[in-house]
């Protein structure tokens, strides 16, 4: 969805607040294996600012326990979450 910035904008428009988006994976190899058909982890903070540029917040999931998941990816994916989710925040300055 977020290859067409004008589909976001006229979401945006219409009164969208708020997209449900699952990312599943943070990892390439699961995503892969699942055979899904989504964009790369690497792309996630990108698409997510996307949505918020144009005042959409985003709510994700995520499945743990794919094969290519390894200790420590519960603390990776809150801080990743928490740190995307910051950029929606207004500026104060």
């Amino acid at each position: 969805m977020t290859d067409d910035p004008s589909l976001i904008r006229e979401m945006a428009l219409s009164g969208c607040t708020g997209v449900f988006v699952g990312f599943e994976s943070l990892t390439d190899a699961n995503l892969q294996e699942a055979r899904k058909r989504t964009p790369q982890a690497s792309v996630y903070a990108a698409r997510v600012r996307i949505f918020h540029d144009h005042g959409i917040q985003v709510n994700g999931s995520f499945v743990l326990g794919f094969d290519h998941d390894r200790k420590g990816l519960l603390p990776r994916l809150v801080s990743g979450s928490t740190r995307t989710a910051s950029s929606a925040r207004p500026s104060t300055s």
